[in-house]
């Protein structure tokens, strides 16, 4: 059965999916919409839309707690082997030390599998206490994801790409949220092949999944759906119903970022 008829039927996806774009657990402070309230309907609905597995770093780090996230996000790996893994979150708040704690403690723990920065939110990636954890990453040769919307914060991804020239960097909500910022990172990306972007948020932008596919290329995308702020059959949908071939739905929901895990040294996605 194609993915489209599983859906129309009401069917889990029948190919691999996996959410590298997620926030679990309860907002730090309140106040923010939450489309779940506990943990166990997230897994409800994975297992009902086809989700395999979820990369998450945790609400309460969006507010700056990293060593709470961090643990948190430990424990759910514990609760969820298999379905629920980690982008080890780093905030540059606490200082230099604080952040090599965190990634001295969970760059080689089970369940980690990539990074997250929340940058706009908490600052620029060219700060010091950033560069610390980059340079992991790209030793590491794990994906690191930025926080990303709108197009100010370019002339740093492009610095960043030059510093590191064997980092694989994925710039969420589509490179930007919008039509100019994203067709302003695809310029970027034709540029360096380590750069790649998320389908999170993808309703706000005018362009389509699959157009969007063709621009930056078919293997640079990777779903993501926002979690506990997003449901996520919208972001499943949109993919599906983008009239793209099933090969690049595949790659979406999947393969793509399966291959940037490939010859990391931080945990990786058992399917």
């Amino acid at each position: 059965m194609g993915i489209v008829e599983a859906i129309r039927q009401g069917k889990p996806i029948p190919v691999p999916v996996i959410d590298t774009h997620t926030h679990m657990g309860p907002s730090a402070t309140g106040g923010e919409h939450q489309a779940f309230e506990d943990v166990e309907g997230v897994i409800e609905l994975m297992d009902a839309t086809g989700i395999d597995a979820i990369c998450t770093a945790p609400m309460i780090f969006c507010k700056g707690y990293m060593e709470r996230a961090n643990e948190y996000s430990a424990q759910l790996i514990e609760q969820y082997p298999g379905r629920i893994y980690a982008n080890l979150a780093v905030c540059p708040h606490d200082g230099v030390d604080a952040v090599k704690r965190v990634v001295d403690k969970y760059g080689k723990h089970k369940g980690f599998v990539a990074m997250k920065f929340l940058t706009i939110y908490h600052g620029s990636p060219l700060r010091e206490e950033y560069q610390y954890a980059i340079a992991f990453a790209q030793e590491a040769g794990c994906p690191l994801t930025f926080h990303y919307w709108g197009d100010k914060m370019l002339p740093d991804v492009k610095q960043v790409l030059e510093k590191y020239p064997k980092l694989k960097l994925i710039l969420a909500h589509q490179g930007g949220g919008v039509r100019e910022a994203t067709l302003k990172t695809i310029e970027v990306m034709k540029q360096c092949d380590r750069l790649y972007i998320d389908t999170c948020g993808s309703l706000q932008n005018s362009i389509d999944i699959w157009e969007m596919a063709q621009l930056a290329g078919e293997d640079r995308l990777v779903y993501g759906s926002d979690i506990h702020y997003m449901e996520p059959r919208y972001e499943l949908g949109k993919i599906a119903f983008s009239g793209m071939p099933e090969r690049v739905m595949k790659k979406i929901y999947a393969e793509n970022y399966l291959r940037l895990l490939e010859g990391s040294q931080m945990d990786h996605i058992k399917l």
